[in-house]
C-alpha cells in the first residue's frame, strides 16, 4: 500500500491507495495523528506534499514510519513540466494537474483548486503543463475587506453555494465574493476554450463542493485530485 499526504494551509490530508484504487481517505489530521495513522497502516512507501512551511519539522517526525518520498521541482514526474520557476511552483499545483490525466489522460485539463487561494493549472493534450493563474480565496477576499478597511465586518461563508443581490452590508460582502468568484471561473473557463478548444475542467479543494453547483460551464468535481496526483508521482517514483 501507498500513502499520499497533501499538507495545505489549513489543512492535512491523506489517502491511502492499493495501485491505483484509492482505499480511504482522512482529512485534518495533525502530526501526531498523521505519525500515528502511518504506524497503523504500515505503507509500503509514502509522498508528501506540503505548502505550509514545515518541511523540516514533518520530515523529522514522520521520515521513520515509511519509505518516503518529498516531492519537490527535482521529482520525477509524468508529465512535462513548462512552468518557467519551477523552484517557485507550489507542489500542490503540480499534484492536481497529474491528477486530472489520472481521470482524463491525453486529454487537455484545467484543475481549479479552491482552497485558501484559487489556483488554475492547465495541461495540454502532449501532457505539458504549460502554467495558469493563482487568486485570493474565497475567506481570504473577505478578511482583506475586514482587516484593511475600518468598518467592513468579517463574514462567514454561507451554508449553500449561491449568489444573491446584497440588501444589507453582510449580504453585499457575500455577493460580492462570491458573484466575483463564479465570474472569474467562467471567464477563466472561456478563455482557455477559446485558445485550447475542448479541456476537460475538474474542481477540488475545500471550496469546490460551494461552488460547483453555481458555476454554470460543464465541469467535474473530485475532492481527492491532489490525492490521485501524488499516488501517479509516487509510483513514477517507486515501479
Amino acid at each position: 500500500m501507498n500513502l499520499a499526504i497533501d499538507i495545505g494551509n489549513t489543512f492535512t490530508k491523506v489517502g491511502l491507495f492499493d495501485g491505483d484504487e484509492l482505499l480511504e481517505v482522512k482529512n485534518q489530521l495533525d502530526f501526531l495523528s498523521l505519525k500515528s495513522y502511518l504506524r497503523r497502516k504500515k505503507p509500503q512507501f509514502a509522498i508528501i506534499c506540503d505548502v505550509s512551511n514545515g518541511k523540516e519539522i514533518i520530515f523529522n517526525e514522520i521520515a521513520g514510519e515509511s519509505n518516503l518520498i518529498f516531492l519537490n521541482p527535482k521529482t520525477r514526474i509524468p508529465i512535462i513540466n513548462k512552468y518557467q520557476t519551477p523552484e517557485t511552483l507550489g507542489m500542490d499545483r503540480l499534484a492536481a494537474v497529474v491528477g486530472t490525466r489520472v481521470i482524463f489522460p491525453d486529454s487537455a485539463n484545467l484543475s481549479i483548486d479552491l482552497g485558501t487561494c484559487i489556483t488554475y493549472d492547465f495541461i495540454n493534450r502532449k501532457g505539458e503543463y504549460l502554467g495558469g493563474r493563482i487568486s485570493p480565496g474565497m475567506q481570504l477576499r473577505w478578511k482583506a475587506m475586514h482587516n484593511y478597511t475600518a468598518k467592513l465586518p468579517m463574514v462567514e461563508r454561507p451554508q449553500q453555494g449561491e449568489m444573491e443581490v446584497g440588501v444589507d452590508t453582510i449580504s453585499s460582502l457575500r455577493s460580492g465574493v462570491v458573484s466575483g468568484i463564479v465570474h472569474e471561473i467562467e471567464g477563466t473557463i472561456r478563455e482557455f476554450q477559446e485558445k485550447f478548444g475542448q479541456i476537460n475542467v475538474i474542481l477540488c479543494g475545500g471550496d469546490a463542493k460551494f461552488f460547483e453547483s453555481i458555476v454554470k460551464p460543464a465541469i467535474f468535481v473530485n475532492h481527492n485530485l491532489i490525492l490521485l496526483g501524488l499516488n501517479k508521482i509516487l509510483r513514477e517514483n517507486v515501479n
